[in-house]
């Protein structure tokens, strides 16, 4: 029966015989009723992941003692509470329903309207640093920035992670950490979380941030000693893996007050380049008199410039490196037990030079006196001895070789 059929309703009887009509019976009204609607609704709102745990619930307004009935893209699924809760969401589209029974009259609710349930792919959360440097250096600024993939709505805010904890949490997808220091190292992480406390974005892949200490360049000069019209090449390295970086370079002076100078202020500096470049060496050609002399360099990199700090200062002499001559007394044969003398003279040197005795490419004995004597020697001394000399930021080359074996006495 539906609600239009409600109504006055009467009735009499008709017949052939005699009498052939009843009287009409008195008025009886019929009311109709709806039956009770159910409702849907579904927990958390928004979009729904992969993965997810949601909740349904099946709300009847008349009456009590439903026993609530749930279709599942029009399957009808177990009997149940008001509530249906899914505990993995599969990525299809489906579409919901629920009906409540009962045993007294109404027996039965109308079906609730379709709730349609549409899954979603989680977003994934990516993590870059700009710039793109895994090692930095104190003092040095950097950008962790967390990009989404997949989309989604724009109600969320950013979290970042390092070493398992929470260094920043905001609506900006931007993490900035300057000035750097050694402890910001780790293995950062980000999640884009919805304001209502659901992680709306899968965690993004950890990226390893190392920072060390400031670094310092190391210039080398090559050759070290130069005849006029030599061609001469100055590099300048980062000892530290890295990247990013422009160098220059500088000529030594005495040390003035308001000129760029070494820390120590042992020398101040005067540039033989601008900014730099991101070649690592520098030549002299030709080189002259005028060349010779001490010189630096540092590396420079980002925007603001961080720059190294200065290298130690190398020195180019002018004319060819002394040349050492190392001696052995007594001749051959020398027996284990006997005293044993290394002399190092360098050939045209003038004094205070610090003499360094080598073993098999093995320093044995630095000192300024020319003379390296083993006493007793044993068998364990056998070997090739050369020397050289160093003064300041002078050294001469290495000396030819000398071969020392000591024999045990005969009995």
């Amino acid at each position: 029966m539906l609600p239009n059929n409600a109504g006055q309703y009467q009735c009499h009887g008709k017949r052939t015989g005699r009498p052939q009509s009843s009287y009409m019976s008195p008025n009886h009204p019929i009311s109709v009723t709806a039956l009770p609607t159910a409702s849907m609704s579904v927990s958390p709102h928004g979009l729904l992941y992969s993965g997810e745990t949601v909740t349904l619930q099946c709300d009847i307004s008349d009456y009590t003692d439903w026993t609530y009935w749930w279709y599942r893209n029009e399957q009808l699924q177990s009997p149940g509470s008001p509530s249906k809760t899914i505990s993995t969401l599969s990525d299809q589209v489906s579409q919901y329903q629920c009906q409540g029974r009962r045993t007294d009259r109404p027996q039965s609710s109308q079906r609730s309207d379709y709730l349609h349930i549409r899954v979603t792919e989680r977003p994934v959360a990516v993590l870059t640093l700009q710039p793109n440097w895994t090692q930095i250096f104190t003092g040095e600024s950097i950008t962790l920035r967390c990009d989404i993939q997949g989309g989604g709505d724009t109600d969320w805010e950013y979290d970042f992670y390092n070493k398992g904890q929470s260094v920043y949490c905001d609506t900006k997808s931007e993490y900035t950490i300057s000035p750097a220091y050694t402890s910001h190292s780790g293995e950062y992480r980000c999640i884009k979380k919805h304001r209502s406390v659901r992680n709306d974005s899968e965690w993004s892949d950890a990226v390893k941030l190392t920072v060390f200490d400031r670094p310092k360049a190391v210039l080398s000069i090559s050759p070290q000693w130069m005849n006029p019209g030599d061609s001469v090449t100055l590099n300048c390295e980062v000892k530290e893996s890295s990247t990013g970086w422009r160098f220059s370079w500088y000529k030594t002076v005495p040390y003035r007050a308001g000129l760029p100078s070494l820390l120590d202020k042992s020398y101040s500096v005067e540039p033989l380049s601008g900014y730099g470049t991101t070649e690592e060496s520098y030549t002299l050609s030709p080189a002259g008199p005028t060349d010779t002399g001490g010189y630096v360099c540092r590396a420079g990199r980002g925007d603001p410039v961080y720059y190294t700090d200065y290298s130690e200062p190398q020195f180019l002499w002018s004319g060819g490196k002394l040349n050492p001559v190392v001696t052995l007394k007594p001749n051959s044969p020398i027996f284990r037990g006997e005293t044993v003398t290394i002399r190092c003279v360098i050939e045209g040197g003038d004094s205070d030079w610090v003499y360094d005795f080598i073993k098999n490419d093995q320093s044995v004995d630095s000192e300024t006196n020319t003379e390296y004597r083993i006493c007793p020697v044993y068998t364990s001394h056998t070997g090739s001895y050369t020397c050289m000399g160093v003064k300041g930021n002078k050294e001469s080359i290495t000396s030819d070789v000398v071969q020392l074996t000591v024999s045990c006495k005969d009995i």
